[in-house]
């Protein structure tokens, strides 16, 4: 399965849940999603199935700038873990 992206709303908060497999290919598709949910967002990440270094780093941006994670599987948060602290 390939990247599927499903907005919601709640208040002025946007909720972009990802599902399937995200690639760095993906990427600009997202910031795309990013833009049109405006600047209260967050990312729900429980149906996520798989994804590359790319999108690890895009990830790890977005959280340092503020983006709130929902259901982040584990292996998910521990890689951007360990790419923080290569910074």
């Amino acid at each position: 399965m390939t990247l599927k992206i499903e907005q919601s709303r709640r208040g002025t908060l946007t909720v972009l849940k990802l599902i399937g497999q995200i690639a760095s290919g993906d990427l600009a598709e997202l910031k795309l999603q990013m833009e049109e949910a405006g600047p209260e967002m967050q990312f729900d990440l429980d149906d996520v199935t798989l994804v590359d270094v790319g999108v690890i780093r895009f990830l790890t941006e977005c959280g340092d700038s503020g983006v709130e994670f929902l259901n982040c599987p584990l292996y998910i948060r521990e890689w951007i873990k360990r790419q923080k602290e290569k910074k």
